[in-house]
């Protein structure tokens, strides 16, 4: 299925460690650009669903495409939601992203999607043109993969938040 949000907990999870040298932004623009493509084949019933784009060489193409524009859009995105919090700086979120960031939370993105990708979908050729195969496909069941994704992401909002939570005891005791 495309645009599913089970994608997000690997990426709360490295986010919840790179912190500011990782953007989560940048991580769910590419996983959302890559299932552009199985929703347009979807929308025109032309199987298969998962082609170029869900391929490690496509994903480096998606790679760059979030550099290109997802950076500035996700900063316009950052923008707009610290003018929405009326100054409250708890919420507050840096106004820009660094080239590192961006470069990390997108490779992530678009390399972690069509690895996981690869486990579950029977159409999946990530290594074309070069190799024909997948050798992951099964590798765990889907409901153990899921349940993986679940938990990395529930590990990363805990991680968040215990960080928020110790940031916020410091600053009250300075």
């Amino acid at each position: 299925m495309p645009f599913t949000p089970f994608h997000l907990g690997p990426g709360l999870a490295v986010k919840s460690l790179g912190g500011r040298r990782f953007s989560f932004l940048l991580f769910g623009f590419s996983q959302v650009l890559i299932d552009l493509e199985p929703g347009y084949y979807i929308l025109t019933d032309q199987p298969p669903l998962h082609r170029f784009f869900h391929t490690y060489l496509g994903a480096t193409l998606i790679l760059v495409l979030s550099l290109l524009f997802g950076k500035p859009i996700c900063e316009i995105v950052i923008r707009v939601w610290n003018g929405t919090i009326d100054g409250n700086s708890r919420f507050a979120l840096q106004p820009s992203i660094s080239w590192l960031a961006a470069l990390l939370g997108a490779g992530v993105g678009a390399y972690s999607h069509v690895l996981l990708d690869s486990i579950m979908h029977s159409d999946m050729r990530p290594f074309a043109p070069f190799a024909a195969g997948n050798n992951l496909l099964g590798a765990i069941t889907v409901e153990q993969l899921h349940l993986a994704c679940v938990y990395l992401g529930l590990a990363g909002v805990f991680i968040l938040l215990a960080v928020f939570l110790l940031r916020r005891d410091q600053r009250s005791r300075s």
